[in-house]
């Protein structure tokens, strides 16, 4: 697996730091009374499309397609080649 050791010692704060990160935010909202994780990450999106706008890439940066994890020019084809 990728950790080692007692899965009973394992924090979720170190294996699993995006989810954790995201549960805090759901948990810091008031009106979240049930702490539904959908919500921070909800939130979440909201904080990092202000961040987006306010520090936008540069322009000769090629346009990064939101839930596309991109791809190769002349496919994955490509790898074992390097």
């Amino acid at each position: 697996g990728v950790y080692a050791g007692d899965p009973n010692t394992l924090s979720m704060k170190a294996a699993l730091s995006k989810i954790n990160r995201i549960e805090r935010y759901a948990y810091n909202i008031d009106w979240n009374k049930f702490g539904a994780i959908f919500y921070g990450g909800l939130a979440r999106q909201v904080e990092l499309t202000k961040e987006r706008k306010a520090d936008p890439p540069k322009p000769e940066w090629v346009e990064f397609e939101y839930g596309n994890p991109g791809s190769f020019r002349e496919g994955l084809s490509t790898l074992p080649k390097a």
